[in-house]
């Protein structure tokens, strides 16, 4: 089977993990701006988990196609001919 390079349009209407919507961006905002941020207590997090991610380097945790999954799409993979198809479109 041949790993298949995305079109370009697909990967700029992908999800972009790194924005929020409006009504969370208000959430944030309010929560801010109510300067009781950092005296509502977190969640508490799992210390053997976080050991366990800070442990290894950069790129370790996902590996690149994992990576490229997370950020264009559950069905992406990395290759060489994808990243010279992204850069060559722009």
């Amino acid at each position: 089977m041949r790993a298949k390079i995305p079109d370009i349009s697909v990967i700029r209407s992908s999800r972009n993990p790194w924005l929020f919507s409006k009504c969370s961006v208000e959430d944030i905002k309010d929560l801010i701006e109510d300067r009781k941020c950092l005296r509502i207590p977190g969640s508490p997090y799992d210390i053997n988990e976080y050991r366990h991610t800070v442990s290894k380097k950069p790129g370790a945790v996902y590996n690149a196609t994992e990576q490229c999954r997370l950020i264009i799409g559950r069905y992406s993979i990395m290759c060489d001919v994808c990243i010279l198809f992204v850069i060559l479109s722009v």
